[in-house]
């Protein structure tokens, strides 16, 4: 007869490899300072005067 073992208990969370980030990925800039906003349709804006 074989004995079947648990796994779940012994589970371990395998860690990605990941390689260096480039310099330019890694300098410090303001929030939003490199991100664009990319509309597909036309919208409109209605300004109140308050």
């Amino acid at each position: 007869m074989s004995v079947i073992h648990c796994t779940r208990h012994k589970a371990v969370c395998p860690q990605p490899i990941m390689t260096d980030l480039p310099s330019y990925h890694v300098q410090p800039h303001s929030p939003f300072s490199l991100a664009g906003m990319d509309c597909g349709s036309p919208f409109f804006v209605k300004e109140h005067r308050w």
